[in-house]
């Protein structure tokens, strides 16, 4: 029998070792999660609703003073200034009367003329509230723009309690950070603020 040739000894590998892959995540990732841990914070979530409602506020009087009444205010205004005095509701139903007499509120501490003249009410062409308005705007010129100034406050400040309501809903529905997002959407929103302190909603 022939002896089967040894095979040659093979000299172990030395086995390379493969750098360990760290896994990071996207700085954006982090930044949101860094933010997320903020607004979990009770104190910082009222902080940045007050401060959003702050700005929200101190733009929309800065707005509600500088700018003229819109063609809704100037009837709107008089005429709810008219049913606090009259308690008369019958002039122009086209939209209820309760948010024009909220609005018209702070007028009764101011001394306003109100003419009550049925032919200053006459709607038989379709214009009997801005006839109505023109004749209180030339019976009040010395205090008809802080008239309408006052009214507009009180607009404001419903559009103030409104951002607390949709802060509080977004809070049930999304995450914290996700209500403060929508809270300074509505505090920062051009188009919103406008709506609020230049006409009736």
């Amino acid at each position: 029998m022939t002896a089967r040739p040894r095979q040659p000894k093979r000299k172990p590998t030395a086995k390379i070792e493969q750098p360990a892959v760290v896994s990071s995540s996207p700085p954006s990732s982090v930044l949101v999660e860094r933010l997320q841990a903020y607004a979990r914070q009770p104190v910082v979530r009222w902080a940045v609703v007050v401060l959003v409602l702050a700005f929200f506020a101190v733009h929309g009087m800065i707005a509600a003073r500088r700018n003229t009444p819109t063609p809704d205010e100037f009837a709107y205004v008089p005429e709810g200034y008219y049913h606090l005095r009259t308690h008369d509701l019958s002039f122009d139903t086209t939209n209820p009367p309760l948010l024009k007499m909220i609005m018209a509120l702070p007028l009764l501490a101011m001394d306003l003329q109100l003419d009550t003249d049925p032919r200053w009410r006459d709607n038989t062409k379709g214009w009997g509230p801005w006839i109505f308005g023109t004749r209180f705007m030339r019976l009040n010129q010395a205090r008809y723009l802080d008239a309408f100034f006052a009214a507009r406050l009180v607009i404001l400040a419903i559009g103030v309690g409104l951002g607390v309501v949709v802060f509080r809903h977004a809070a049930a529905l999304l995450s914290p950070l996700g209500a403060l997002v929508v809270m300074v959407l509505y505090g920062t929103t051009p188009t919103l603020k406008r709506s609020i302190v230049s006409r009736v909603p």
